[in-house]
């Protein structure tokens, strides 16, 4: 575990974590003194309910992409979302997408779900008369109403009181269990700070255990994590103050802040989360820069691919808004969701810089950031 600096802008907060190497000490309080491992190795470890609901998105996007070739219904959509057969009971019983997602997220998939039911139907396909893409926003919006939102402000919020004792076997105490839970959202494999940033990407796994299969809990790397490793791949050929290691921090801090808890050591579990909050939240403004960038692109070229970034640009900024504790204010994500606006038609290149200039200031990206991300 290479060593890592993290400067996090909370306000007049700056916070530095310092991991070493293969379980080197953490900085704690001088009375206590504990190893941190390099992969989610600890006892009692269990978010079996977020991997089957970042697997039910997976199966809802690939039941969306079906509409190119044939009727897509609302029905089966629904059956995904609300998990009506219990997919994935042998990790996970009466888990779903439906029950955790937040007020408004429900509302705007479920009416785009009747909207894909029509598509499908009269003309194919999942891109709208007016080019939005219906797989990138559901998508999207699932990954910032279920499991961004779930993490950030439900989980991470809970550990700050809850009781961190009389550990349950395979669930842990309810701190480590709430942590560890706040881990399975972000998607990461359990060696995922042994991977470099392309085998995060391709394949995305790791069998690390050698028996010849893929176990989604541990050994496979699914949406933020990804997204993580193709921020840093993108920012690894810029100037030095432009390099970024998302990866690297978001993951060492969970490994910190888990390691923390076991330990009683609250002062390091709070810098440890409050490094992962705007992390993550800074790594979603990141890829809406980079979305936007290629929107850009998109209208001085005239190119088709409009429909698919816009989208991803509208679904990315939306996460901002899932995490009420986070650094942008209500006013400035108005303002955002405003300017990139309901359609690709909406949006022109003024739009675009308005809307990366913006999210520099607010997270002090570079100059090269919001050019080339």
């Amino acid at each position: 575990m290479k060593s890592i600096k993290i400067t996090m802008l909370l306000g007049a907060l700056t916070v530095l974590i310092s991991a070493g190497c293969d379980n080197s000490k953490t900085v704690i309080p001088p009375s206590t003194e504990y190893d941190v491992p390099s992969i989610y190795s600890f006892t009692n470890v269990g978010y079996g309910g977020q991997t089957v609901r970042i697997l039910l998105l997976q199966d809802l996007v690939a039941k969306i992409a079906e509409a190119e070739n044939k009727h897509v219904t609302e029905v089966e959509l629904l059956g995904i979302y609300e998990n009506t057969n219990n997919a994935y009971a042998e990790i996970g019983t009466g888990k779903n997408l439906s029950g955790k997602v937040t007020t408004m997220v429900d509302t705007t998939v479920r009416r785009w779900f009747k909207e894909l039911d029509t598509l499908s139907q009269n003309t194919g396909g999942y891109v709208t008369p007016d080019n939005r893409d219906l797989k990138q926003l559901i998508e999207k919006y699932l990954m910032g109403g279920v499991f961004y939102n779930q993490a950030t402000t439900v989980y991470f919020t809970d550990v700050l009181s809850d009781a961190n004792t009389d550990p349950i076997e395979g669930r842990g105490t309810d701190m480590e269990h709430h942590w560890d839970e706040a881990f399975g959202y972000f998607g990461a494999s359990r060696v995922y700070l042994n991977m470099t940033d392309e085998t995060r990407i391709t394949p995305g796994e790791s069998d690390a255990n050698g028996d010849n299969e893929i176990d989604p809990q541990s050994e496979k790397n699914f949406y933020f994590s990804v997204t993580a490793a193709k921020r840093d791949v993108g920012a690894a050929s810029m100037e030095q103050a432009s390099q970024t290691n998302f990866t690297d921090v978001i993951m060492g801090a969970f490994l910190e802040g888990r390691a923390a808890i076991s330990n009683n050591d609250y002062i390091t579990r709070d810098k440890a989360r409050a490094s992962i909050m705007f992390q993550w939240e800074a790594l979603i403004a990141a890829t809406t820069v980079h979305y936007a960038l290629l929107v850009k692109d998109d209208l001085k070229s005239g190119s088709e691919d409009i429909a698919k970034h816009w989208s991803e640009l509208k679904g990315y900024a939306s996460m901002l808004g899932q995490n009420p504790n986070g650094i942008i204010s209500n006013e400035n994500f108005d303002i955002l969701m405003i300017r990139i606006g309901n359609k690709p038609g909406d949006v022109s290149a003024e739009n675009i810089n308005q809307i990366t200039n913006s999210l520099k200031s607010i997270y002090l990206f570079t100059d090269q950031q919001v050019t080339e991300w």
